[in-house]
């Protein structure tokens, strides 16, 4: 199954290629938060692999999940998403702090802290 995935979505990809810009696809793939798939399409896209494959090896490193989308939420210039991320992670406090400061989050920190004891 996971072999006939590949082959579907490098079809899909070579005719979606035609109509989607290279970075908008990459951008999009990136925000399914699916490396491998992601990895797909900068193969697909001919991008070099200079450009994409440190950032993706980078990015699967990174523990725990919730930390690693809130990486990838940067990446992309997604802060409320970043954030949401953010706050899932219990050590990262700071960051979260520093990131609602840095893209003045003020509003969004309300909405997405609200609910959490840990930070009232």
């Amino acid at each position: 199954p996971a072999e006939k995935r590949d082959v579907y979505t490098r079809k899909w990809l070579h005719h979606v290629g035609f109509f989607v810009k290279e970075a908008e696809l990459f951008d999009a793939a990136l925000s399914t938060y699916d490396l491998h798939l992601t990895a797909q399409v900068a193969e697909a896209s001919n991008r070099d692999p200079k450009e994409y494959l440190p950032l993706l090896n980078e990015l699967r490193k990174v523990e725990p999940e919730c930390y690693r989308k809130y990486r990838i939420d940067m990446v992309r210039s997604d802060w409320r998403g970043a954030l949401q991320h953010l706050s899932l992670v219990d050590d990262k406090w700071e960051e979260a702090v520093a990131l609602i400061r840095d893209k003045q989050l003020y509003s969004a920190a309300l909405v997405i802290c609200k609910d959490s004891s840990r930070y009232k």
